[in-house]
């Protein structure tokens, strides 16, 4: 069923109103309309965070293993790798590959772990990384080819382009998704009485979790 809810708590002190937008965006959304929310939501900072939609914005931090971006191996929290093929008169996109893994966001407040079931539910909106090559027709473009199984394919004297955004370990990034507030399990010295600590922990919303890498 395909429906955008955005909800807008207003919460007054003295000299002061805060503003906390709730967006839930759901699984029939598309890119422009969560990119449209994330724009519109008012970051928060973690410690402050309530259950619910949200944005964070911090610095983007290994949380597991990372996961390298494939036209240069460098260690990456997720990547989004396209490959184009350029006949005479028209461009096709012939092949991606799309990969991520856990991390965490860093603020002066916190940090908070975003979470993910597979790549599929992370959508990186990035432009290529300085670094990154925009290989033209190169070595680099053939051999992802080649990984993707459909060099074979192309016909001779065929031109490849390729295009590969990362989110790299100390990048600084906004994320939109679903926040809650989890138990850690208390240490053993903690004993029985003492409250558990707690992590934000952020999943997809609508299936999908934005994170856009702030240039």
């Amino acid at each position: 069923m395909s429906a955008f809810t955005a909800v807008v708590a207003i919460a007054g002190a003295v000299g002061t109103v805060a503003f906390l937008l709730a967006l839930v965006v759901r699984i029939a959304a598309g890119p422009a309309l969560r990119r449209r929310a994330l724009d519109r939501a008012p970051p928060t900072r973690i410690a402050d965070a309530r259950e619910g939609a949200v944005r964070l914005d911090g610095v983007a931090r290994l949380a597991d293993a990372p996961a390298p971006a494939p036209l240069t191996n460098v260690d990456a929290i997720a990547h989004d790798t396209t490959l184009v093929i350029e006949p005479a008169f028209d461009r096709v996109r012939l092949a991606r590959a799309h990969g991520a893994t856990p991390f965490y966001v860093e603020d002066d407040s916190g940090r908070a772990l975003v979470k993910i079931a597979s790549p599929d539910e992370l959508e990186l909106d990035a432009a290529p990384a300085p670094d990154e090559p925009l290989a033209r027709d190169s070595a680099e473009a053939h051999a992802f080819a080649l990984r993707c199984g459909v060099a074979a394919k192309a016909p001779g004297g065929v031109r490849f382009s390729c295009r590969q955004a990362r989110l790299a370990p100390g990048d600084r990034v906004s994320v939109l998704g679903d926040a809650r507030w989890e138990s850690e399990p208390s240490p053993p010295a903690a004993g029985p009485y003492r409250e558990a600590p707690r992590t934000l922990v952020l999943r997809p919303l609508g299936g999908k979790l934005l994170v856009r890498r702030r240039d």
